[in-house]
């Protein structure tokens, strides 16, 4: 991490980057607990989550049927995402509570909390969180947004979610970037 801050490299930061991240994969799988016949079977029949990976496929799972199903309804649902005259997006928040809206109740039901701008470390907020207690355990699923014209839409997903937001503890070094 000290080489990757260090300005002096700035030329070897996105080896320096890559690296990091190689390295933080291999620790959250030198951790990686082994799940119960129990934990198992709950998951496999649509329970709750049963470790942060789990939490994150739940997630990415929610948000493709959202979109399959916003693309196909009657209703027209992605008019939501843009201002009245149909041609300016609206702003990143007014989005967010647009997806929040439909994906909150999906992962409650599993009794997964999905809560706007959450605290993170260094003062930070996540634009969403999805957290779960399970046997005295929680777990958090940081999630970044960002519009298709926002000028860190490349970058947000390591300046962003991976340096900001996955360190959370509960999270397993894990989050979504949509």
């Amino acid at each position: 991490r000290a080489l990757h801050r260090d300005p002096a490299l700035r030329r070897w930061a996105d080896q320096a980057h890559y690296y990091l991240s190689v390295q933080s994969q291999a620790a959250r799988e030198a951790g990686f607990k082994v799940l119960s016949p129990a934990e198992v079977i709950t998951a496999l029949t649509g329970g709750a989550p049963a470790n942060p990976a789990d939490l994150r496929s739940l997630g990415e799972d929610h948000l493709c049927e959202l979109v399959h199903l916003w693309r196909g309804m009657d209703t027209f649902v992605l008019q939501h995402f843009w201002r009245d005259d149909g041609k300016t997006p609206r702003v990143e928040n007014e989005c967010r509570d647009v997806l929040l809206h439909d994906l909150r109740p999906r992962l409650a039901r599993l009794d997964v909390a999905l809560t706007p701008e959450r605290s993170a470390a260094r003062g930070k907020r996540a634009d969403l969180c999805a957290e779960l207690l399970r046997d005295g355990h929680r777990m958090a699923l940081p999630i970044e947004l960002k519009k298709q014209n926002h000028e860190d839409l490349w970058t947000a997903w390591r300046d962003q979610l991976d340096r900001l937001y996955t360190v959370d503890p509960d999270g397993g070094g894990l989050g979504l970037y949509i």
